[in-house]
């Protein structure tokens, strides 16, 4: 909207009827966008860092470090992703991406963007780098997979392996559960059966305390 007594803004609309954000939403955007980015060149940054450790530092690399190396790259992804999913950022799904201009020729700035990556932005590499779903080849043998898993014989194979794998744990759990209840019965016979005195010593403590059975004479000890 514009103010009264101004001529409307003109809104930039394509071809196909997209409107490019513009105003507090572009902004919106492209500080989001700007946040990501950062994220994941410190991703990148670390991951580059333990490559060069682990070339330089064979002889003492060892798997401690290297479980704190992926410690920290494992903490910056879930940062990553949960910026990505947090309600501050846009749903990034929602805004397609629309190439104005592919070169077949190698464009300088896009090869500083990208680090050396991506040299040139033509008709063949679009449709890779653009992609949102697999490769149409990938994506008819990942279904000729998923059906071969879901056919009949294989879903009658499936549940008989659960069911055999279900009847040995509970083979097992019942063995252990037998193990304990035995285990407990002995104990409490064991506890029950042991002797904790004897009636012959009990009688000569009672001789020797009371008559002095066993004991020698101070003349004898002389």
């Amino acid at each position: 909207m514009s103010a009264p007594g101004m001529p409307p803004i003109p809104i930039q609309q394509f071809s196909n009827g997209l409107v490019p954000l513009q105003g507090v939403a572009a902004k919106h955007f492209d500080d989001s966008l700007e946040g990501l980015l950062i994220r994941a060149q410190e991703i990148r940054k670390s991951i580059e860092d333990f490559l060069i450790r682990v070339d330089s530092e064979q002889s003492t690399m060892n798997w401690p470090k290297a479980l704190d190396n992926f410690g920290l790259l494992s903490g910056q992804i879930s940062s990553l992703m949960s910026a990505i999913k947090g309600d501050k950022t846009p749903t990034l799904r929602n805004y397609p991406l629309i190439p104005l201009k592919l070169n077949p020729d190698q464009d300088p700035h896009l090869h500083t963007l990208t680090n050396g990556r991506v040299p040139t932005f033509s008709h063949a590499e679009a449709p890779d780098y653009l992609r949102t779903k697999p490769d149409p080849s990938v994506e008819h043998a990942e279904q000729q997979i998923l059906n071969q898993i879901a056919s009949a014989e294989n879903s009658q194979n499936v549940m008989l392996q659960i069911q055999t794998f279900n009847k040995q744990c509970s083979t097992i759990l019942a063995r252990i559960h037998n193990s304990r209840a035995n285990s407990k019965v002995e104990a409490v016979i064991s506890r029950t059966t042991q002797a904790t005195s004897s009636p012959q010593i009990t009688l000569e403590l009672f001789g020797m305390l009371n008559h002095g059975y066993g004991l020698k004479s101070p003349q004898q000890i002389g």
